[in-house]
């Protein structure tokens, strides 16, 4: 498969992420519907002085129901992607524990440093911020809203195992999500 064809795929699989958000939202709609119609059925167990809606199904209900739990989603979205888009890949990189690395003396990270900075100059992109994942497993990840707030992370396991063409190989790649889409062009 060609890189045309990741594409498409990764374009065909973000539509269906979109549908199943969609049925997601709908089924929190009911299931919140559901709870609030039984707990009106269930209090006049307790208090004698209210009244049991005639019916379970009720229109009116449903709708501000669905407006409230939307409203409440949709402003939890609107808020977490306003947050990130603040701190960029850097809030990325702290909210999954990562570790800048600042100017260090230490060798695996002083050659992580440098393969990156090498990686960037090579691209022609400002040097992403840096972050250890304190994490035994080989892996790393690229993030930001724009090239300016850029973060690469990567785990200390792939630090300590990977050989320096490896991880820049590593490297490489998490550059090409930065180069190729994945993260915005400055505007």
């Amino acid at each position: 498969m060609d890189f045309f064809q990741y594409q498409a795929n990764a374009k065909r699989n973000t539509f269906w992420l979109y549908v199943l958000f969609g049925v997601a939202l709908l089924m929190i709609i009911v299931a919140v519907y559901a709870v609030s119609m039984a707990s009106l059925y269930l209090l006049p167990l307790v208090s004698r002085n209210i009244e049991i809606p005639a019916q379970f199904w009720d229109m009116q209900a449903f709708a501000v129901i669905s407006l409230v739990t939307t409203s409440v989603i949709l402003a939890g979205s609107w808020y977490k992607i306003h947050q990130l888009k603040q701190g960029g890949g850097i809030a990325v990189a702290q909210m999954l524990g990562g570790t800048r690395l600042r100017a260090t003396q230490k060798p695996l990270e002083r050659q992580l440093r440098n393969v990156i900075e090498e990686m960037a100059i090579a691209s022609g992109v400002p040097t992403p911020a840096i972050f250890i994942l304190e994490q035994r497993g080989i892996n790393a990840f690229a993030a930001g809203y724009t090239y300016k707030d850029t973060a690469i992370a990567i785990t200390r396991g792939a630090m300590e195992v990977l050989s320096r063409d490896e991880l820049q190989g590593v490297i490489a790649h998490e550059f090409s999500h930065i180069l190729h889409g994945a993260i915005p062009s400055p505007k």
